[in-house]
């Protein structure tokens, strides 16, 4: 094999392999699995308690924040209020995810320093995700 065909399949796995990782401990590409997410277990539900919150810190892409909810959020409802900025949003989750906008997420950075996201669903479950603005990246905390 010629060593342009080998970099290549290489370049190819590693796409592979990128998509598919577990991003529950943050990322780049501005998706976040939130606890519960894939299999894993929410901070303070059931078993053995944790002292300590969740939290992740991911970037924001241009296409905004890609949230993945936990199993029993399924079909759930966000809405996005900013910390001290009079800014409410509310968004629906497609297929177990929910996009926050780029547009919404630099609206709230434009003069607050973090938003929250509450997830509700049918069954009143509830989930609250607080964002805060650590450089250029979000940092993400659910207790």
């Amino acid at each position: 094999m010629s060593r342009k065909i080998v970099v290549a399949l290489w370049a190819f796995a590693l796409l592979i392999v990128t998509a598919w990782a577990d991003t529950s401990v943050g990322g780049e590409g501005g998706c976040i699995n939130l606890p519960g997410g894939r299999g894993g277990a929410r901070p303070n539900s059931g078993g053995a308690q944790m002292s300590v919150a969740w939290e992740a810190t991911t970037g924001v892409s241009p296409n905004g924040l890609l949230m993945r909810l936990p199993n029993e959020l399924f079909g759930a409802v966000a809405i996005v209020r900013g910390a001290t900025m009079p800014l409410v949003a509310t968004y629906g989750s497609l297929d177990g995810y929910v996009r926050l906008p780029a547009s919404i997420v630099s609206a709230l950075r434009m003069g607050d320093v973090g938003f929250t996201v509450d997830f509700f669903n049918m069954a009143g479950t509830r989930l609250q995700v607080r964002a805060d603005y650590v450089g250029e990246q979000l940092r993400l905390r659910v207790e």
